[in-house]
C-alpha cells in the first residue's frame, strides 16, 4: 500500500510524562480523535528466533475494536555475504515468501476465518527463522482502519544481524516523547517512563532452521539479559555516539527493562532534545554484541503561568460592587537545575534561557487586569450603542491584584470582558491571558453569583464538588436560606448544545456565612456534590443553582423546580423527551439560575479482549509449551497499562472447563461464566503493571482460568477473562533406581528450557509463577545418594559405587549428574535473584505505588496491586529442605545471599509482611536450614596458611544468616505499634541427615518503642520462669538512656556511630533516625558463628544459649556504648549445661557473659579479629540459682549480629603431687602384717568349717521363731475378746456394731499408750522383740536362748516322726514283708531314742525340764502312747516353751 494516501495526515501524538496527548484533544463536543499507530518490534535481531511484530499498542480506535488491520511486506534486503543469484532472489522475498505467509496468518490457528471486526492475532505477524533466512532488513508495514473508515497507517524495519548473538529487543510505548520542562506550583515532581521488551532464542536449542546464523548456546548461558540504559544530548540535529552517553546507574524501578526517573535537573533544559539508549544484551557476551532501542525525548519551551479567574456572569453595579477572582492561577516551577531542585533559576541562567535582561522585581506571580465594553447586544459592532465608560474602566485597569474590585455604582449598564494577564517575575515575556464576560444591569434584587465546579472530563479520583458564592443580596436568617435557594444535577448527551440539558435530581447543600476576598463582606457560600454513582460516561453534568431574592415568593422558586424536574419525562417510559423545556419565565418570578461549566466522566477502558495467542487452541504442555497471553481494549484515555492474574479450576469443575475450552464464542455471559469456575478471591497476580499487553509464560499442569486487567490514565479499570489447558506431555512411573535418575534428568531438561525463556523477558513478576512452579516440582534430593561418589576416591582400587546401582531405593548419582544438578540449581537461583530484584514495591507489600510522591494519575487503589512475596519465600523454603543431601555449601550461601535480598527488599519497600500470607514462616524456615547447614572451617593441612577467611564459604554463610535475622526483624518492626507486646515468630530447627543436631527453636522477637520512652524508662522483657523451655529473649533490664544526640553519639560513648544517611530504611515517608526504636533479639539454637570453632581460626570457645540483642532504627542499629551500670542482661542455662558444671571448679564461676567481636583492621596489616569477649561485661553467678547468669554491661554489641552467649568456663586444672617411689622389698611391715592376717584367717576358716556343719537357725526355724509368738498372742487375744473390729467397719452409729468397734478401738489405743509408758520408764516386759533381742546379743545370753527353744520345738517333731517308724515296723512284723516308706529322718530319730541315757549328751533345757529315766516306755515321750496322751505330751512342750521364754525374758 502506498504512503502518499497518508501523506497529509495530522501528526501522531507525542507523551508527556507518561500520559499520551494529541494536538487535536478530544472535549465534550465528542469530536473524533485521529488514530494512533505504535508499533513494537525488535530494531536488531540476531540468532535464529522468530521475528514478530506488534501493533497492539495502537490507540484511538474511536472507541470500538479496530474493524481490519492489513499488513503488508514493504522492502527485503539480503545477506551480503550470498552469492549474486541468491541476493537477487531475495530481493523478491517480499512477494515469494513474506506476503502468502501474511495473508495465511498462521500464528492465529489453521481454522482462522476473518471476522467483521480485527482479530487480537491479527495485530501482530510472526516470521519464523526459515522464511527470514538470508536477509538482512525487513521493512513491514500495517493499515488500521477505525469502525467509522478512517484509516491510519504505520511502518517497521528490522535489521537482521545472523552471526550475531543478541535478544530481540524492542520498545514499549511511544519512542518519541515531549515533556515540559516546568511543573504547576505544588504538583508533584513529574516522572519519564521508558521500558523495553525482551525475548530470548531459547526454545530454538537443537531446532535452529536457517543454516546462516549463529545457534544458541547449548547449555543455556544466553538465558540471562542485561539491560543498560544511556543517555545524551542531541546538539544542533546531531545525535551523540554510544561512547559521547553516559549510563543511567539508578533509577526508580525495579526492573531492569523499565526506566522510570524524575524529571528534574540538567535534563529539563528548554528546548533541548535528549537520546536515551537502551542497551539489550546476553549477560556472557562483550560490549560489542548488543540490541540498541532508541528513544527521542524532546524537553518543551518555557510556558506561561496557568490562569484561573472567577467571576458573576450578571451583576447590579448600581446596588452592589463585585470581585473578579485570579487567585487560583499557578505558577511554573521551572525543573531545569544543575545542583538542587528549586522553583526559581538564577539571573545568569535565566537571562540565558530568555536572551533578555531580567527587571529587578519581587518574585512570584504578578497580575494585569484589561476591561473592554462591548455594544449592547453584540460584540462585533465598532460603534457603541450604550454610554461609555472608558473613564471607569481606564480606574479599574490600574488594579494589580489577584482580586479586581469592581466597586457600587462603577461600572455603567453593558457587556464587559475582563482580561487577567499574569505573568512570573522571573521570566515577564510570557504572558498568560484569560477571559471572562459580566453582564452589568439594574434588574433589581439581582445577588452577584460565582460558581466554581468540576469541568472537562474527570477520572475517579478527581473532586466532584461545587461551590457557590454569592454576595450582595444575602439572607442571613437559616429559614430565607433555606427557602431561597436549590441545586440540582443537570444532565445532557455529549455532544448537544447546554441548552438541551435537562435537571436530572436535586442534590442537599450545606452553607456558610463568611466574607469574601477583596472587601466584599456579608457572602454566602454554598457547597454541594454529586453522587459518583449518578455519573455516567457518555453524558455531560453542571451544577445548577436556583436562588430568588424574594423570600416571601420562595413558592414560585419551588413550583419552577418541580417544572424542571419533570420536563420531558414521560409517562410511557424511562425516556426523556429532550425537546419539551419548562415554559415558565424567570424573569417573571424574580428567580436567577447559575451554572458551572459542564463535565464529564471518562470512559475508562472498554471494548476488550483476552485471547491465548500460543500455543494455538489453548491447549499447551506443561512447563514445555509457552502460554503467549494478549489483551486488546479501546480507550478515551492512553496510555494503558496491562496486568495479568491466573486461578486454577478445581477437579469438580472439570466438565464446565472443557465446554468452555471448546467454545470459541463470546458473548455478554461469557466472562461470568468463566469467573466462576475458579472459587472467589483464588485469582493470583501474574506481572506487574506494564505498558506492553502481551505475557508469555510457561505453566505447570492445570486447568487456568486468566484475567486480564487493564486501567487508563485516571485509573479506571476493566476486566476480561479466558482460559487454558496445560497437560503433562506423557506419564512417568517412577519406581527402580534408573527410573529415578531418568525422571531427575528429564525434569532439569524440560524445566530448564521453559525457565530459560522466561528468563530472557526480565519482567520479575512474570517469572515468579513458572520459576516457582518449577522449583516446587524440584525431586525430593534425599531419595538420590550425591555423598558416594564424592566420597569416592580413584587411587583407593576400589571400584566405583555407581556400577553396583540398587534395583530399588535411592541411586548413586554419579559426578556428572550431579554436578549437572548444582548447575540446575544455580540457574534457578539466578532467576529467582532477578526476580526479587526486579519485583515492584507493590509486589513486596508497599501501600502505594510511589513511596513519597504520587503522581497524580497513580493515586489508584492498591486492592489490584499484585503481591509475589509469598510465592518467593515458599520457593525459598522448598529449596532450603533439598540442599542438604548434594553437599554443596555454596547453593546454601546463593540461597542466604537470596533470603537476605528478599528481605532487604521487603524492608526498603516499606512492605507489610502481613499481606504475604505465610511468608514470615517460610522465611524463618529457610533461615534455620541456613542455620543448620553450618560447618566448623578447619585447617586444609598443617603450617603456616595465608588464608582470607571472610570468603570462606562457611564464613559467608554466616554472614548471609545474621543479614537475614537482622533484616527480618526490621521488616517485623514495620507492623508492630510502639509501646506494643513483643511480637515473634519462631521456627523449630530441623532435623535430619547432614545437617546439625539440634533442639531448639529459632526465634526472633522485635520490642517497639518511641524514642521518649528509651530516655526515660529504657527498655525492660520479662521471660516465662514458668516454662520449662528455653527463653526466647534473655530478661533485660536497660535504664532510662537519656537523649541520644544528634545521630544517636550522645549514647555511642567514644565509639563511632553508624548511621548512614543514604542507607537509611524507615518505615514511614516522614519518619526520622531515633525516632522510634526497636529492640530485636534473636534466639539462636547454636552459634551463628560455629565456623569459627574450626582448627583454622580456633575460636572454640564453648557458648551455649546465644542470643542476638541490638537496638535498631530506620534499619541499621544503634550504637550503645558506655552507659556503666544501665545494663543488666540475665541468661537462664539448660538443666544439661547445669549438671555437667556442678563439679570440679570450687570456688571459681564456672560462666561468664561474652559477646561477638568482629573487627577489620586492628593492626597495620589490616587483620581481623573474630573472638568472644568479656569486654565492658561483668558475670555474676550464685550458687543458689545455678542455672541463671547475670552480667552488669556498659554497652550492647554493634559488630556483626550483636550477639551475646554464656561462655562456659573450662575446668581448673587438678595438679596432683607425684606418689613417692615404691618400695619393692618384701621384708617391711605391711608385708608381715598381711602374713600374721592370713594365718589367724585360715585358722578360723578351718574351724568355722568343721564347727558349723549346717548354718544354724535354718530358714524354717526362723519361721517358728518369728511366727509362733505371735501365734501364741494372737491366741491369748482371742481368748480374752480383744480381737480388731470385724470388716467391714461400720460407720452407722445407729447401731450395735459401731459402737462395739469404737470400744475396742480406744481399748486397743490405751493399751498401746500403757505399754509405751511402761517401755518408756524401763519395764522390760513391755519392750518389743527386736529391742529385747538386741539386749540378749549384748549380754550374751541369745544363742543360749535360741538352743532351748529350737530343742524344745525338735521335740515335737521327733515324736511324730518316732510314732510312723514305729506303725511301719509292726505291720513289716505282722505281714512278713518290707515297709513300704522309709524316712530316714524318722528312722534316725527313732535310734537317738533308743540310745541309752548315759551315752547320750545332755540338752541345755534337761537341767530345768529333768530327762527320761532309762527304759521308759514310750508312752512317757512326747509322740507316744494314746491320743489322750499326745494331748497331754503337746500341753506339756508348749508349757516347756512358755518356760523357756519366761527364762528368756528374766
Amino acid at each position: 500500500m502506498s504512503q502518499e494516501m497518508f501523506a497529509n495526515e495530522i501528526p501522531v501524538p507525542v507523551a508527556v510524562s507518561g500520559r499520551m496527548w494529541h494536538p487535536l484533544e478530544t472535549g465534550l463536543i465528542g469530536m473524533p480523535e485521529v488514530p494512533q499507530v505504535i508499533i513494537r518490534g525488535p530494531y536488531d535481531m540476531g540468532g535464529c528466533g522468530d521475528l514478530e511484530v506488534i501493533a497492539d499498542t495502537s490507540s484511538l480506535s474511536g472507541g470500538r475494536r479496530w474493524k481490519s488491520v492489513v499488513w503488508e511486506c514493504l522492502e527485503t534486503r539480503p545477506d551480503g555475504t550470498l552469492p549474486q543469484e541468491s541476493q537477487d532472489r531475495l530481493y523478491s522475498a517480499c512477494q515469494t515468501r513474506i506476503t502468502p505467509l501474511m495473508a495465511q496468518k498462521p500464528w492465529c490457528g489453521l481454522d482462522f476465518k476473518p471476522k467483521g471486526v480485527a482479530q487480537t492475532c491479527e495485530l501482530r505477524v510472526v516470521i519464523p527463522s526459515s522464511t527470514w533466512c538470508g536477509l538482512s532488513q525487513l521493512t513491514v508495514g500495517v493499515t488500521l482502519t477505525r469502525a467509522d473508515g478512517y484509516k491510519a497507517y504505520g511502518r517497521w524495519t528490522t535489521r537482521i544481524l545472523p552471526l550475531t548473538r543478541i535478544p530481540a529487543a524492542g520498545a514499549v510505548g511511544p519512542t518519541e516523547v515531549t515533556v515540559s520542562p516546568q511543573r504547576l506550583q505544588g504538583h508533584p515532581v513529574n516522572r519519564l517512563r521508558l521500558e523495553v521488551s525482551s525475548e530470548s532464542d531459547a526454545q530454538m536449542i537443537g531446532r535452529c532452521s536457517c543454516n546462516l546464523t549463529r545457534a544458541p548456546n547449548p547449555d543455556g548461558s544466553e538465558s540471562r539479559v542485561v539491560v543498560d540504559w544511556y543517555y545524551g544530548e542531541v546538539k544542533n540535529g546531531m545525535e551523540p555516539w554510544l561512547f559521547e552517553m553516559t549510563k543511567i546507574l539508578s533509577d526508580e524501578s525495579a526492573s531492569a527493562n523499565v526506566l522510570e526517573i524524575q524529571l528534574r535537573g540538567a535534563l529539563m533544559k528548554p528546548n533541548s532534545q535528549w537520546l536515551f539508549y537502551a542497551r539489550v544484551a546476553y549477560a556472557i557476551h562483550g560490549a560489542e554484541e548488543g540490541s540498541y532501542v532508541p528513544f527521542h525525548i524532546s524537553v518543551g519551551p518555557l510556558e506561561a503561568p496557568m490562569v484561573k479567574v472567577n467571576g458573576p456572569y450578571r451583576a447590579n453595579n448600581e446596588q452592589c460592587s463585585f470581585v473578579l477572582d485570579a487567585s487560583g492561577s499557578r505558577a511554573r516551577e521551572i525543573m531545569y537545575s544543575l545542583d538542587t531542585l528549586g522553583r526559581r533559576l538564577t539571573e545568569g541562567e535565566a537571562r540565558m534561557l530568555q536572551n533578555s535582561s531580567l527587571p529587578d522585581i519581587n518574585s512570584g506571580l504578578q497580575y494585569m487586569w484589561r476591561v473592554r465594553q462591548l455594544a449592547a447586544g453584540s460584540d462585533d459592532q465598532q460603534d457603541l450603542i450604550v454610554p461609555s465608560a472608558m473613564v471607569e474602566i481606564a480606574e479599574i485597569e490600574n488594579s494589580r491584584s489577584s482580586q479586581l474590585l469592581v466597586k457600587q455604582a462603577l461600572l455603567k449598564e453593558g457587556l464587559y470582558v475582563f482580561t487577567a494577564e499574569v505573568y512570573d517575575a522571573l521570566y515577564p515575556s510570557l504572558v498568560a491571558a484569560v477571559n471572562t464576560t459580566v453582564l452589568v444591569d439594574k434588574k433589581e434584587n439581582l445577588p452577584v453569583i460565582m460558581a466554581e465546579g468540576p469541568s472537562a472530563k474527570i477520572g475517579p479520583s478527581d473532586p466532584v464538588e461545587a461551590t457557590f458564592i454569592q454576595t450582595c443580596i444575602v439572607q442571613t436568617t437559616k429559614s430565607d436560606i433555606e427557602r431561597t435557594h436549590v441545586v440540582l444535577l443537570m444532565r445532557g448527551i455529549m455532544g448537544q448544545p447546554r441548552s438541551y440539558m435537562r435537571a436530572y435530581k436535586e442534590l442537599t447543600w450545606t452553607y456558610k456565612i463568611r466574607d469574601i476576598a477583596g472587601g466584599v463582606s456579608n457572602s454566602l457560600w454554598i457547597y454541594t456534590s454529586a453522587d459518583r454513582a449518578d455519573l455516567q460516561a457518555g453524558f455531560v453534568y453542571s451544577y445548577r443553582l436556583l436562588t430568588s431574592s424574594l423570600p416571601k415568593e420562595s413558592f414560585k422558586l419551588s413550583e419552577y423546580k418541580d417544572e424542571l424536574l419533570k420536563a420531558g419525562h414521560s409517562s410511557e417510559g424511562p425516556l426523556r423527551d429532550l425537546g419539551v423545556q419548562p415554559t415558565t419565565d424567570v424573569e417573571s418570578i424574580a428567580v436567577l439560575q447559575v451554572d458551572t461549566e459542564p463535565f464529564g466522566m471518562h470512559w475508562g477502558p472498554f471494548a476488550g479482549t483476552l485471547d491465548v495467542l500460543d500455543p494455538v487452541g489453548r491447549i499447551g504442555i506443561a512447563m514445555s509449551d509457552v502460554f503467549r497471553l494478549q489483551q486488546a481494549w479501546a480507550t478515551d484515555m492512553p496510555p494503558l497499562e496491562y496486568t495479568f492474574y491466573y486461578g486454577e479450576v478445581p477437579e469438580e469443575k472439570r466438565s464446565d472447563f472443557m465446554a468452555e475450552l471448546g467454545n470459541f464464542e463470546t458473548d455478554i455471559l461469557t466472562d461470568h461464566r468463566l469467573s466462576a469456575l475458579v472459587p472467589e478471591n483464588a485469582m493470583v497476580p501474574l506481572s506487574d503493571w506494564s505498558q506492553s499487553p502481551t505475557l508469555a509464560l510457561p505453566l505447570k499442569e492445570g486447568m487456568y482460568v486468566f484475567e486480564g486487567r487493564a486501567r487508563d490514565a485516571t485509573g479506571l479499570e476493566a476486566k476480561k477473562y479466558m482460559v487454558a489447558w496445560s497437560h503433562p506431555a506423557y506419564v512417568e512411573r517412577v519406581i527402580t533406581s534408573y527410573d529415578r535418575v531418568t525422571h531427575l534428568e528429564a525434569y532439569m531438561r524440560r524445566s530448564r528450557q521453559a525457565i530459560l525463556q522466561v528468563r530472557a523477558f526480565n519482567r520479575g513478576s512474570v517469572s515468579v509463577v513458572p520459576v516457582c512452579a518449577a522449583v516446587f516440582a524440584l525431586p525430593d534430593m534425599y531419595d538420590y545418594d550425591f555423598r558416594s561418589m564424592v566420597e569416592w576416591n580413584p587411587a583407593s582400587g576400589l571400584p566405583m559405587p555407581n556400577l553396583s546401582q540398587p534395583i530399588y531405593g535411592a541411586p548413586i548419582v554419579s559426578r556428572e549428574t550431579r554436578s549437572e544438578v548444582i548447575a540446575y540449581l544455580r540457574d534457578i537461583m539466578g532467576v529467582l535473584y532477578d526476580i526479587i530484584y526486579a519485583l515492584e514495591p507493590d509486589s513486596l507489600g508497599a501501600d502505594t505505588r510511589r513511596l513519597q510522591e504520587q503522581y497524580w494519575k497513580d493515586t489508584t487503589s492498591n486492592l489490584s496491586t499484585p503481591l509475589h512475596m509469598e510465592v518467593v519465600a515458599g520457593a525459598l523454603a522448598h529449596l532450603s529442605a533439598n540442599l542438604a543431601p548434594i553437599g554443596d555449601p555454596e547453593l546454601f550461601v546463593f540461597l542466604g545471599t537470596l533470603t537476605s535480598g528478599l528481605v532487604e527488599r521487603v524492608r526498603g519497600a516499606r512492605g507489610d509482611i502481613r499481606k504475604a500470607g505465610n511468608a514470615p514462616q517460610d522465611l524463618v524456615k529457610t533461615l534455620s536450614y541456613l542455620l543448620a547447614s553450618t560447618r566448623p572451617i578447619d585447617k586444609p593441612r598443617e603450617g603456616v596458611l595465608s588464608l582470607n577467611i571472610s570468603e570462606n564459604v562457611q564464613a559467608r554463610l554466616s554472614s548471609e544468616i545474621i543479614r537475614t535475622a537482622v533484616a527480618l526483624g526490621d521488616v517485623m518492626a514495620a507492623i508492630a505499634d510502639p509501646g506494643g507486646p513483643p511480637t515473634a515468630i519462631k521456627q523449630a530447627m530441623p532435623k535430619g541427615e547432614f545437617m546439625n543436631v539440634v533442639d531448639g527453636d529459632l526465634v526472633v522477637t522485635i520490642i517497639k518503642k518511641k524514642l521518649i520512652d528509651i530516655i526515660e524508662d529504657g527498655v525492660q522483657t520479662q521471660p516465662d520462669y514458668q516454662s520449662m523451655l528455653r527463653w526466647i529473649y534473655p530478661q533485660i533490664n536497660i535504664a532510662g538512656l537519656g537523649p541520644p544526640g544528634a545521630d544517636g553519639i550522645a549514647w555511642a560513648g567514644d565509639a563511632d556511630i553508624l548511621f548512614n544517611e543514604a542507607a537509611k530504611q524507615c518505615q514511614e515517608a516522614q519518619e526520622d533516625f531515633l525516632q522510634t526504636i526497636t529492640m530485636t533479639t534473636i534466639s539462636w539454637p547454636i552459634s551463628p558463628f560455629l565456623y569459627a570453632t574450626g582448627s583454622l581460626i580456633g575460636m572454640n570457645a564453648n557458648v551455649t544459649v546465644p542470643y542476638t540483642v541490638q537496638m535498631r532504627s530506620c534499619g541499621q542499629p544503634v550504637v550503645l556504648q558506655g552507659a556503666s551500670g544501665k545494663i543488666q542482661l540475665t541468661f537462664r542455662l539448660s538443666p544439661d549445661v547445669v549438671r555437667d558444671r556442678r563439679w570440679g571448679y570450687g570456688d571459681k564461676t564456672p560462666y561468664r557473659v561474652a559477646w561477638w567481636e568482629d573487627r577489620e583492621d586492628i593492626t597495620a596489616q589490616g587483620e581481623r579479629m573474630r573472638r568472644w569477649t568479656i569486654h565492658g561485661c561483668k558475670t555474676s553467678w550464685s550458687r543458689t540459682q545455678e542455672d541463671i547468669v547475670t552480667a552488669q554491661c556498659d554497652r550492647l554489641p554493634s559488630s556483626q549480629g550483636s550477639v551475646m552467649a554464656v561462655e562456659l568456663v573450662p575446668r581448673p586444672v587438678n595438679i596432683v603431687q607425684a606418689a613417692p617411689a615404691r618400695n619393692r622389698n618384701v621384708h617391711n611391715i605391711i608385708s608381715y602384717t598381711l602374713f600374721c592376717f592370713m594365718i589367724r584367717w585360715t585358722i578360723l576358716l578351718v574351724w568355722a568349717y568343721k564347727a558349723d556343719v549346717t548354718f544354724w537357725p535354718s530358714e524354717k526355724q526362723l519361721m517358728k521363731l518369728l511366727y509362733l509368738p505371735w501365734e501364741r498372742k494372737w491366741r491369748e487375744r482371742l481368748r480374752r475378746g480383744r480381737l480388731p473390729p470385724a470388716e467391714p467397719i461400720t460407720w452407722n452409729p445407729l447401731i450395735n456394731d459401731f459402737w462395739f468397734q469404737t470400744k475396742m478401738l480406744w481399748i486397743e489405743r490405751l493399751i498401746a499408750l500403757f505399754c509405751a509408758i511402761k517401755a518408756l520408764r524401763g519395764s522390760e516386759l513391755f519392750y518389743s522383740v527386736e529391742v529385747r533381742e538386741l539386749m540378749k546379743m549384748r549380754s550374751g545370753d541369745r544363742d543360749v536362748t535360741y538352743e532351748r527353744f529350737v530343742d524344745s520345738m525338735n521335740d515335737k517333731d521327733q515324736r511324730e516322726k518316732i510314732q510312723y517308724v514305729k506303725e511301719q515296723r509292726s505291720l513289716a512284723a505282722v505281714e512278713g514283708r518290707k515297709a513300704a516308706w522309709q524316712d530316714k529322718a524318722a528312722v534316725e530319730a527313732f535310734q537317738d531314742q533308743e540310745v541309752p541315757a548315759s551315752r547320750r549328751l545332755p540338752l541345755h533345757h534337761e537341767g530345768q525340764h529333768g530327762a527320761p529315766e532309762p527304759g521308759a516306755s514310750l508312752a512317757g515321750i512326747p509322740g507316744g502312747g494314746s491320743k489322750e496322751e499326745d494331748t497331754s505330751g503337746e500341753d506339756e512342750l508348749r508349757a516347756a516353751v512358755m518356760a523357756s521364754l519366761e527364762a528368756a525374758k528374766k
